[in-house]
């Protein structure tokens, strides 16, 4: 179906470019009697073409839409069902105007304000109308545009072969190829402007470009619009000038072939998933990694005056007309990028680029405990510090996960988990393991991590660390279910696991505290019972704050009581965490019995200012960081 799809938009889309092109030649260009002659029978087939390529696109994306259901009625309140009516009045619209409006100059001002609006908005057909707020509003602008300015230019070519066949006056051809020469410039602007925009939205960068088809069709579209260029380029500074017509009508209709087949990918790229939201498999062995130049502070200094050197050269050579000056500029320019790029080289693989669609969170911890333990504990440890009861009597001893994870993208640690490591006895695990399951694994290492990054937290708020609280979800009363991240931006939680009848004290000092300061903090409290039993309850307490029990909670935030390398030797009876808004723990107390010692809450709500008065900081990874 993705096929007829492809089909119908790409006859869609010409029959549409067609039009638009015809008018923009017609009202900016020249008007010839031929021309004009020609104007109506050329676009009443356009349109027709445009209403039959329109009905097979909507009743084929139906289908698609409804599960096989070619005349589903609902389809018209969606988005695509209600700019395809908006589509359909402005084409019938159009066929009214050149039917009934006999003035030449209104009917072609009319015609040609229609048909712009009728290829414009086919942006809102497009991935932008997937965008939301601003974003949408930007992506769809700047979508319209490229639209309307491939319109101008590829549409109009046809016409501009046509007044310059031969036999044409020579005056009026000349004319006409200047006038379209003067607004060719002006379409490839707004092409490029736009389409470095419409990239941003569905691109992003480099490795989604080189590592997508939605980015290697782009790139083959980038490649016919750059030969489009070339062409264009020889007509406006080589062949107009010298008014060799029958040279620059060659060339229109070589544009012509190109920018067919541009609108080709055009169709292919309209049902292709977005670089930006596909996974990219990385093509080439090597890649380029800031953080592999080992001294920034010598390199980009010398990288940048080499650079500005070379650009003022180019520029001198471009003032004084010296074309070896500025030869010579672009080549120093060419030169320090491919020196400098050489100094970023590192090695690559086809996962270096995914991203993990497992978060980092409780469920996925868990998930990886038991198979860290079955295939990677007895070499690397069981907290991933390479001192497994098999790491002494190993060629070559195992490397602490801990310490290297965050040096390595996670698409790396993929790879490494799949396929093992070459001359070393690591073996790949990608045989028997599924990929969700490799990314619980990297979970679990990255639990331990923060761990070992929080193994020295006291109860008092310290500088910044790099220990992410992993995500969960969890229930108070009978709410909605919530979740740990939810909380971003909102409040500095207090995550509490409590005992009974222990912690009952403590409890009650936490419920005291709420109503009457936690509030103004921006604090909230989230009490989880240690066991899987009754739930407290009492005048004294606050229901709002006595979340479900949930043991694997329990089981996975017990990992970030370790205070030493080693095991705890005594589980804690009572465990406060403090996680500021950005999803960070910052402080943590622990206690192993009932009694009195308990932090004062004057010095627990000095801690919650503390964190209140901190600068803006990114919000902690849902995913592996590097």
């Amino acid at each position: 179906m993705s096929e007829l799809i492809a089909l119908a938009r790409f006859l869609h889309f010409a029959a549409a470019i067609a039009l638009a092109g015809e008018f923009a030649f017609l009202l900016w260009v020249a008007r010839d009697p031929a021309l004009l002659h020609r104007c109506r029978r050329f676009a009443a087939i356009a349109l027709a073409v445009l209403l039959a390529s329109g009905a097979l696109w909507f009743f084929a994306q139906v289908s698609v839409m409804s599960g096989g259901n070619v005349f589903d009625a609902a389809a018209l309140a969606t988005l695509f069902g209600r700019v395809a009516i908006a589509r359909l009045v402005l084409a019938l619209a159009l066929a009214a105007a050149l039917a009934l409006i006999h003035s030449e100059s209104l009917r072609l001002a009319v015609c040609g304000a229609l048909a712009a609006l009728l290829l414009a908005s086919l942006a809102a057909a497009g991935h932008g109308a997937a965008e939301q707020g601003a974003d949408r509003a930007l992506h769809l602008a700047f979508d319209a545009l490229h639209l309307l300015a491939a319109g101008a230019w590829l549409g109009a070519l046809p016409w501009l072969a046509v007044a310059l066949r031969a036999g044409a006056d020579p005056a009026f051809a000349g004319r006409a190829a200047r006038r379209f020469s003067t607004l060719g410039i002006a379409c490839v602007a707004t092409l490029v402007v736009s389409g470095t925009v419409n990239a941003w939205y569905t691109v992003g960068d480099i490795p989604s470009l080189l590592g997508t088809g939605y980015g290697r069709l782009l790139l083959a579209k980038l490649g016919l619009f750059a030969a489009m260029l070339a062409l264009a380029a020889a007509n406006r500074f080589r062949w107009t000038p010298r008014l060799e017509l029958s040279r620059v009508r060659r060339n229109a209709l070589a544009e012509i072939a190109l920018g067919v087949a541009v609108l080709g990918l055009v169709a292919a790229l309209g049902v292709t998933v977005p670089a930006l939201h596909a996974k990219i498999f990385w093509p080439l062995p090597y890649t380029l990694e800031w953080s592999a130049l080992a001294q920034p502070r010598e390199a980009v200094p010398a990288a940048a005056f080499f650079a500005f050197l070379a650009v003022a050269v180019v520029a001198y050579g471009a003032i004084a007309r010296k074309p070896a000056a500025a030869v010579g500029g672009a080549a120093l320019l060419g030169g320090t990028a491919l020196a400098f790029a050489a100094l970023l080289v590192v090695p690559a693989h086809p996962t270096t680029y995914f991203e993990s669609p497992v978060p980092y969170g409780v469920a996925s911890v868990l998930r990886g405990q038991p198979l860290y333990a079955q295939h990677c504990a007895g070499c690397h440890g069981p907290y991933g510090n390479g001192d497994g009861q098999f790491a002494d009597s190993l060629p070559k001893r195992p490397p602490n996960l801990v310490a290297s994870l965050a040096a390595r993208r996670e698409g790396d640690l993929l790879w490494t988990v799949a396929r093992g490591v070459q001359g070393t006895s690591m073996p790949g695990f990608g045989w028997f393991l599924s990929e969700d399951q490799m990314w619980d694994v990297l979970n679990y290492v990255r639990a331990q991590a923060n761990v070992d990054a929080g193994r020295r937290m006291d109860a008092s708020v310290e500088r910044w660390r790099p220990v992410t609280a992993p995500d969960f979800t969890f229930q108070i009363g009978r709410g909605a279910q919530e979740s740990l991240e939810a909380q971003r931006g909102r409040y500095i939680v207090l995550l509490v696991f409590y005992s009974l009848p222990d912690s009952l004290p403590r409890l009650r000092e936490l419920a005291e505290a709420k109503t009457s300061r936690f509030a103004r903090m921006g604090l909230r409290v989230i009490a989880v019972p240690m066991q899987d039993g009754v739930m407290p309850v009492g005048n004294a307490l606050d229901a709002d704050m006595l979340a479900e029990p949930d043991p694997a909670l329990v089981a996975a935030y017990a990992m970030f009581t370790r205070t030493i390398v080693g095991p705890q030797p005594r589980p804690p009876g009572h465990v406060e965490f403090m996680i500021d808004r950005q999803g960070y723990i910052r402080a943590r107390t622990m206690r192993s019995g009932g009694g009195s010692g308990w932090m004062p809450m004057s010095a627990l709500l000095k801690q919650a200012l503390l964190l209140n008065k901190e600068g803006a900081r990114a919000a902690a990874p849902r995913r592996h960081a590097h």
